[in-house]
């Protein structure tokens, strides 16, 4: 009986190999969302590859996979150094007013909370006051007598006028004295601002020169940082600051004012200060936030940090060589942060690069290397 004869095993082919390498990029690229021509029928697929090994580091791809890909091209823009710090967020002091009761009298009417937004003038509290009636009395018996100028009661009526001022009353308050029956004292707020503490309530009996409310302006805060003793030789008065809030999508920026003559012995940190323009008044008070001391502002060809891949020590950009075609570039980057990466050597202003699933593409290039 004879031996069958064993089937001869062909050498893979260079065109075999292209072939298994094609396959395997269409399938890795189809799962990250680039894909073949929808448009085509099944049996074209084959004719053109979505993605191509062309060399060790090199790919083509087809319009269709081209199209779903996300690029970026390399700008040059400033791009600051910064030192990044914590802090929180307070009042600046001059910018806050306390209202108080200039009156002896019994608290009727609050009309605000605490974290309302009032403008000056605008009426805070209804106060009875037996003073404020006696000193309205007083000024309106006054005004109906026939005052001449220079005399005695002219002088009279004038200090009639300023012990109504004194309780706080407005020129438009007095004008209208004669037609408002309100027996109240109207308590106003003083200037504009938010309204951080209300310190009555209704029912209370106030003495003059109680704490009524207490009014911040918060159109500009501060800023107080950690910084710590080794970075303290990179800061002076006079440096820009940015500081981020949650929710916020671009920093605001103050300057640099003063830097604490004394160490925290604990933390080994340094306070450091810097007012804050808020005119939106994104910035609360006691709020935490991250702020930045910007240490240069020089420009900086940079990419999104995404389209930056670091593998085994070694960082690089898929940038594009041709029309579809990206090959895998070394690149130098210096300062980064959670948006931008500065590319000091490796890339040029305007290159289009890759800017994201770039280690989807690295992973294409590895098995065609393998498989080459």
């Amino acid at each position: 009986m004879k031996t069958p004869k064993r089937a001869s095993v062909k050498p893979i082919t260079r065109r075999a190999k292209a072939i298994v390498v094609a396959s395997l990029a269409l399938s890795v690229l189809v799962f990250f969302g680039l894909r073949a021509s929808e448009s085509k029928p099944a049996e074209a697929a084959p004719e053109e590859a979505a993605v191509t090994v062309v060399d060790k580091t090199t790919l083509q791809l087809s319009d269709s996979a081209a199209a779903d890909l996300e690029t970026a091209k390399a700008s040059t823009q400033d791009f600051a150094e910064t030192l990044p710090m914590t802090g929180s967020i307070s009042v600046v002091e001059n910018h806050v007013s306390v209202v108080s009761s200039r009156v002896s009298g019994r608290v009727d009417s609050v009309l605000k909370v605490t974290g309302e937004n009032v403008k000056a003038g605008e009426a805070l509290a209804m106060v009875y006051s037996p003073d404020y009636l006696s000193a309205r009395e007083e000024y309106l018996q006054v005004q109906k007598e026939n005052i001449q100028p220079g005399s005695d009661l002219a002088g009279f009526a004038d200090l009639a006028r300023k012990k109504l001022e004194t309780m706080g009353l407005s020129a438009d308050d007095i004008a209208h004295l004669a037609e408002n029956n309100d027996d109240h004292l109207v308590v106003r707020a003083a200037k504009d601002g938010v309204l951080t503490s209300v310190n009555t309530v209704v029912g209370n009996m106030q003495n003059p020169g109680d704490t009524l409310f207490t009014i911040a302006n918060l159109d500009r805060v501060w800023f107080a940082g950690d910084l710590y003793i080794e970075d303290l030789p990179k800061a002076h008065n006079g440096q820009k600051i940015l500081i981020t809030a949650e929710g916020q999508d671009q920093p605001l920026s103050g300057t640099l004012s003063f830097i604490s003559p004394v160490v925290d012995a604990n933390a080994r940190t340094v306070k450091v200060r810097a007012i804050i323009d808020n005119p939106a008044h994104v910035l609360r008070a006691a709020m935490f936030v991250q702020g930045a001391l910007v240490l240069n502002d020089r420009p900086a060809l940079v990419v999104p940090e995404t389209a930056v891949l670091t593998l085994n020590d070694k960082t690089y950009c898929f940038k594009e060589v041709a029309k579809n075609r990206f090959a895998e570039v070394p690149v130098t980057v210096g300062r980064q942060d959670d948006k931008l990466a500065s590319i000091s050597n490796g890339l040029s202003n305007g290159d289009e690069v890759v800017s994201k699933d770039l280690a989807t593409l690295d992973r294409v290039l590895d098995e065609g290397r393998v498989n080459d």
